[in-house]
């Protein structure tokens, strides 16, 4: 690395950090209290140049302020310079930003992480698959699917020799493949999970919980192997993580009733209209122990045009199109 590329490297990882990580702050009124005291007075440096080679010298007072700020000037931009090389080597936790919405490719979710997240390497798992939804209508759901699927593995391969490094996620995509995302994942430790607002941006669930519950009614006909249930609470509601939890216990509980009432049941079909994050912690709830086999409906050109079973002993699979089969 040229000396130019590592003062840059420095200077943007300094200013990025300068009010985060605590060595950053104290460099940062190191150079202040230098700098102050190199204006003071008249620089106290002396510079002897020789033809035969000599070296320079530098000559400080002990009772010029000028020269002694110089000196902690420089010890200021050295801790500057070390941190900037110890921090661009430290993980300090993994983003998996899952994009399968088109127009999304300018989001940036690493401003709405927590402190501790910012102060580091910041490994990522970038799933951009916007290509694959044009005019509001998904291509290749298939692919998409084991892309999905396929987010444990990376991030277990990620994560290798970094334990316990905090995992952020943060996805836009249809909603069975969030709920697809968030049942791979329910194997690793706690995740943070981001909502995006179009006012606002990416953002943690940091809101109050509200108290509401969800609105349960029972089947009105006689279950036999089918039933259906529809989740909708895609008015505004606050981001809430305590809220977020409470609902995936009722619909988890709610699943578990299904299963123990109707011993012949073979698939409950799930329809959502909820955030993203939702959704995803949703598929986090899904059990094969306990729960019956979970069909997630994607509503997309006026219908709900497919959909993922996740079941117990089988990776999450696509149903076809009806419409399409049919024909």
């Amino acid at each position: 690395m040229n000396l130019a590329r590592l003062i840059w490297q420095s200077l943007v990882t300094f200013w990025k950090y300068r009010f985060v990580d605590p060595v950053y702050k104290a460099g940062f009124w190191v150079i202040v209290i230098g700098g102050s005291m190199l204006t003071a007075g008249p620089l106290a440096l002396y510079a002897v140049l020789r033809i035969d080679g000599i070296p320079a010298w530098l000559e400080f007072g002990p009772l010029n302020s000028a020269g002694i700020g110089f000196f902690v000037l420089l010890v200021g931009v050295a801790l500057v310079v070390w941190r900037a090389q110890s921090l661009g080597k430290k993980p300090v936790g993994v983003l998996i930003l899952h994009r399968c919405m088109a127009g999304m490719q300018t989001t940036d979710p690493t401003t709405g992480l927590p402190s501790k997240m910012k102060v580091g390497h910041l490994l990522r798992i970038d799933q951009d698959d916007q290509d694959f939804q044009r005019n509001g209508v998904t291509i290749d759901q298939a692919g998409l699917l084991q892309k999905a699927s396929n987010l444990s593995e990376h991030l277990r391969v990620t994560t290798t020799g970094h334990r316990g490094l905090p995992v952020a996620y943060a996805g836009l995509a249809p909603i069975p493949l969030l709920v697809t995302a968030g049942y791979k994942l329910t194997n690793r430790q706690e995740i943070l999970i981001m909502d995006y607002d179009r006012d606002a941006g990416w953002h943690l669930l940091d809101a109050l919980d509200d108290g509401k519950s969800l609105n349960i009614s029972r089947p009105h006909a006689a279950v036999s192997t089918d039933v259906a249930i529809a989740v909708s609470v895609s008015a505004p509601i606050s981001s809430s993580v305590v809220k977020q939890q409470r609902l995936c216990r009722e619909l988890y509980e709610l699943l578990s009733l299904i299963r123990a009432e109707y011993p012949q049941l073979q698939v409950v079909h799930v329809f959502l209209a909820t955030q993203a994050s939702l959704a995803f912690r949703i598929g986090q709830t899904i059990t094969q122990s306990v729960h019956p086999p979970v069909r997630v409906y994607q509503f997309e050109n006026r219908r709900y045009a497919w959909s993922v079973q996740i079941e117990p002993a089988n990776e999450p699979r696509l149903i076809e199109d009806y419409e399409k089969r049919a024909s």
